[in-house]
């Protein structure tokens, strides 16, 4: 199984054209997760930092719980949308986050990231 990851247009994730996340599209804050972790993918991302970046006009007085429930809203959804976690999960490991994709995942910004660079060297 090979997922394609849209970013340009319409954010999605398809699975042979199908959409794997028609369930969560319907949680603008889960979507707006998902793309967070996706575009900084492979990277340690502090919980902080994810709330004041996606959520920072809501007022909250314990962000890291905020942020490990949606979390955890997010990891069932994907389960859900049977995306296993060999496939795509999100890790904590020494305070920081971080969203692990395997070889099986193709994300349309880096095969165009990957072809500009390729355009530039000739």
């Amino acid at each position: 199984m090979v997922l394609y990851i849209k970013t340009f247009g319409d954010f999605d994730i398809l699975d042979e054209g199908t959409s794997r996340i028609e369930n969560l599209k319907r949680s603008y804050k889960l979507m707006k997760l998902l793309q967070y972790f996706i575009t900084f993918k492979n990277q340690k991302i502090l919980a902080e930092t994810i709330y004041e970046t996606l959520w920072d006009d809501y007022d909250s007085m314990d962000t890291k719980n905020v942020i490990k429930g949606q979390i955890f809203r997010l990891k069932k959804g994907l389960k859900e949308a049977s995306i296993d976690e060999d496939t795509m999960t999100i890790d904590f490991v020494n305070g920081y986050y971080t969203l692990r994709i395997s070889q099986n995942v193709v994300v349309d910004s880096d095969v165009f990231e990957k072809l500009i660079n390729e355009a530039n060297r000739k």
